[in-house]
């Protein structure tokens, strides 16, 4: 009787069978995991009603979900969602104190494309967002602008990038 040498390899090759396909191809080298994908960006603001008000008239957002105690408001902007949160929900859910004063320098900014950035501009600022810095035509193309809430968060509002 000839001797079969996968039989003997059975009980090793077995319990890495009962793992799903795609974490054993990740472990294995042969596939990469995926990356993470950008749920939603979250802006803490002191007044969630008035933050809400302001994105959804200045740049035509439209809520996807509101909090009923009126501290948490999600905004519809494609696929990843904008979050706007008080201060003190943030603060009791991250352990942080984020209830002092505004930073005197923004953290980051978010950007919302639009087609016509100069009507985009006046619109935000007309519905009581701040101006920063007026539409300019940057060296690559792009139609580039800020705003920011009234809480200091700095808004860029700006046209696709073409390859």
């Amino acid at each position: 009787m000839a001797y079969n040498r996968s039989i003997r390899c059975i009980p090793r090759v077995l319990p890495k069978l009962r793992q799903p396909v795609v974490e054993r191809r990740v472990q294995t080298g042969i596939m990469k995991p995926l990356p993470p994908s950008l749920g939603w960006v979250l802006l803490y603001v002191d007044d969630v009603s008035a933050a809400t008000h302001l994105y959804t008239t200045a740049f035509n957002l439209t809520t996807r979900f509101e909090h009923e105690a009126g501290d948490y408001t999600e905004l519809e902007t494609g696929s990843t969602a904008l979050a706007l949160c008080s201060r003190a929900l943030a603060s009791e859910s991250t352990g942080l104190d984020l209830l002092g004063g505004a930073p005197s320098r923004p953290g980051g900014s978010i950007t919302l494309v639009y087609e016509d950035v100069a009507a985009a501009y006046a619109h935000a600022v007309q519905a009581g967002a701040k101006p920063v810095h007026e539409p300019v035509t940057k060296p690559w193309g792009q139609v580039s602008s800020y705003v920011s809430d009234h809480d200091g968060n700095l808004i860029e509002i700006a046209s696709a990038v073409h390859a």
